[in-house]
């Protein structure tokens, strides 16, 4: 990966998100992006910007003015970045949770993909918190900072690479991670054995085991209904898993969001792990 050189002035995704910037602040006065209109022999980058602006629909509630006096953009006080406007500042479409994007962040520096959060001007509304999080908190060395008003662009001072205070993260999330699956056997065995349905099971004169662990198969089924395509999948891959005996520390650490996501599938779990191993995976179909 080369070092990236920034035209901070003329470069035209640095003009671009600078204006989304402090439209994503409220930054601008008088309803207009500038004072006056631009002309294209003096600021040709940036109403080319203004047009992307407009014709991309980047912002809800914009007019681009266009007359023999220049091109101006017309902001109203509801004006605020799309979608569209402000994936332009996660181009590495981190998602998940503050710590999940943070691993993203780490896994682009082995994939070197993590040029693409160079070139964007930011500020405070529209800088990823887990981005600033990685640079204050040093997980990543080679990057630095060019300061403008109110903003921040990224660059590369040398190729980018994991600090051992990365590396640090990268383990605590996994050790974070090992427990959830053993968290998920051991503390719903600990808590459904004691639970009503497993006291129902010691009371043979009104349930079986194979009873309870139809029951619990059931109710999992029917949590997983609810769900979107997406989920019901992984749980249907959780509940093959079972079925077949393959559960053990770290098997579902891909998984981790999901769980994060539906937390109450835990306890449903817990039981079908429970009744598995109490009378077989006959009962599961």
């Amino acid at each position: 990966m080369s070092i990236i050189l920034i035209d901070y002035e003329n470069d035209p995704q640095i003009v671009l998100t600078e204006m989304l910037s402090k439209i994503a602040s409220g930054d601008f006065k008088y309803g207009l992006m500038y004072m006056v209109p631009l002309t294209r022999e003096k600021a040709s980058a940036q109403i080319d910007a203004l047009h992307t602006i407009a014709e991309e629909q980047l912002v809800t509630d914009v007019e681009l003015l266009e007359d023999d006096n220049g091109t101006n953009l017309s902001i109203s006080p509801n004006s605020h970045l799309t979608p569209a406007g402000r994936s332009i500042f996660n181009p590495l479409k981190l998602q998940g949770k503050i710590s999940d994007q943070i691993i993203q962040l780490l896994d682009a520096v082995d994939e070197e993909t993590l040029g693409k959060i160079t070139g964007i001007c930011f500020n405070y509304a529209t800088f990823p918190p887990a981005l600033a999080t990685v640079i204050d908190e040093g997980y990543i060395s080679g990057i630095d900072k060019y300061q403008g008003n109110n903003t921040v662009t990224l660059f590369f001072k040398a190729r980018p690479s994991i600090t051992d205070k990365g590396y640090n993260f990268i383990n605590m999330q996994k050790e974070r991670t090992n427990s959830v699956t053993t968290n998920i056997i051991s503390n719903s065995n600990n808590a459904n054995l004691m639970s009503g349905d497993h006291q129902v099971q010691k009371n043979t004169n009104t349930y079986s085991f194979e009873q309870t662990a139809k029951q619990n198969l059931a109710d999992f089924e029917k949590y997983i209904n609810q769900l979107s395509e997406s989920d019901q999948k992984i749980a249907k891959e959780i509940k093959t898993d079972i079925q077949n005996g393959s559960v053990y520390p770290n098997k579902w650490e891909k998984f981790r969001n999901f769980f994060e996501k539906n937390p109450q599938i835990t306890g449903l779990i817990g039981k079908l792990i429970v009744s598995a191993t109490t009378i077989g995976t006959s009962f599961i179909n």
